[in-house]
């Protein structure tokens, strides 16, 4: 039997947002010092972005990346980068402009969504870049530093306030279709190393063995037993050789 509407659906993260919302809609999800938002809030707030994200020619397949702190910018970036068909690409704050710089070059970002406190170290890796993605500015009020900024810079709360509420986005063709980009950021070599996730390896575990360690508290055992008795059985030889 063949693929078909009424008998697969490509497995996706977004439809949590989307169902949550539908039946939880006026309950809380997002909470952050004066700022609260209900699951409708939130995944409205995430739709406008997406359509933003469009309408600033974001296609399919774009990386979006983002330097920020826990926010509700970065909870939103979650499922609204998603939304619009591009690739998130979240980037630790520790790390430094040049490690940043590489992974703006490695990934080919088109946009950056940037904590104003983090300003500073993303422009220093903007500069030593070939890439030039468009900025979106993270401002929140209660950062311990705002560094002054052009006043030409997109701003993050524009990209809801100007999006279509009724923005029609799409559920990903393919559940392998690539959903998130992260890089390692504690290796010894001169460069991080990139690695995509798609859409249904966020959803269900691919790997039989990590499923079954997740779902059964035993699974493991056997071999640690037999992995135990190896060691026992090398401990008696070495005893027996001294002797």
């Amino acid at each position: 039997m063949k693929k078909n509407p009424a008998n697969f659906i490509p497995l996706s993260p977004l439809s949590f947002l989307h169902r949550t919302a539908d039946v939880y809609g006026q309950h809380t999800s997002v909470i952050y010092e004066n700022r609260t938002y209900t699951w409708s809030e939130s995944r409205e707030r995430c739709v406008r972005i997406a359509s933003s994200l469009k309408s600033y020619g974001i296609k399919p397949g774009d990386t979006v990346s983002v330097l920020a702190f826990n926010t509700p910018e970065m909870f939103e970036s979650h499922f609204s980068i998603p939304m619009a068909g591009a690739i998130l690409n979240t980037i630790n704050i520790r790390l430094d402009a040049a490690t940043i710089a590489y992974i703006f070059d490695d990934s080919n970002a088109k946009m950056l969504f940037v904590d104003r406190e983090l300003f500073a170290v993303a422009s220093e890796a903007l500069s030593m870049t070939s890439v030039s993605p468009k900025i979106v500015v993270i401002n929140d009020s209660f950062a311990e530093s705002q560094p002054d900024i052009s006043s030409d810079i997109t701003d993050y709360e524009s990209l809801v306030v100007n999006g279509d509420p009724l923005y029609n986005w799409q559920m990903p063709d393919d559940e392998w279709s690539p959903l998130s980009l992260s890089y390692t950021s504690g290796t010894t070599g001169k460069n991080t190393t990139g690695k995509s996730f798609n859409y249904g390896g966020l959803v269900s575990p691919r790997k039989p063995k990590i499923k079954k360690m997740r779902n059964d508290p035993t699974a493991g055992l056997a071999s640690k037993k037999k992995a135990k008795q190896k060691a026992q059985a090398k401990k008696g030889a070495l005893a027996a050789k001294r002797t």
